[in-house]
């Protein structure tokens, strides 16, 4: 690669890892985030479990794969049924089941539910950064344009 991509990537990743310290995280207990910027540290905000991310999309994500997790650390198998969401959802066979996207499953099985979706949000922000990098790459734009 050459270096100016390098230096576009390196970009992308801190701007990034900016947006997931600052405007991602809530206060401890899943309160809201006070009117001044947060300025702990990314290893703080991510491995404090205190610190929840905003939104529901987190409890979604990672209580779908937390009972798999359950289930391989007690059991030493994958359960076929979730029956902490409404009233039961298939785990295996279900659309919105993450156990197939390595991204968000292998974080939150290794780390937990709470360090484990936090990790995967990263992920997921950085792959969205360098897929739109890529995308304004194949669209001819320039340096600045892309990142």
């Amino acid at each position: 690669m050459k270096r100016s991509f390098l230096i576009e990537f390196l970009i992308i990743s801190i701007t990034g890892l900016f947006y997931f310290t600052f405007l991602a995280p809530a206060s401890p207990l899943g309160q809201q985030p006070p009117a001044s910027l947060n300025l702990e540290p990314v290893a703080r905000i991510l491995l404090d479990e205190s610190i929840r991310p905003m939104g529901i999309e987190h409890e979604r994500l990672a209580g779908v794969i937390t009972p798999i997790r359950v289930g391989l650390q007690r059991y030493g198998h994958i359960p076929f049924w979730n029956s902490y969401i409404a009233n039961g959802v298939p785990l295996i066979n279900n659309a919105f089941s993450y156990l197939f996207n390595p991204f968000h499953s292998v974080p939150v099985l290794a780390l937990g539910g709470v360090t484990g979706s936090k990790l995967a949000i990263i992920i997921a922000l950085l792959i969205a950064g360098y897929s739109m990098w890529a995308f304004g790459y194949a669209l001819g734009l320039g340096s600045v344009a892309r990142v």
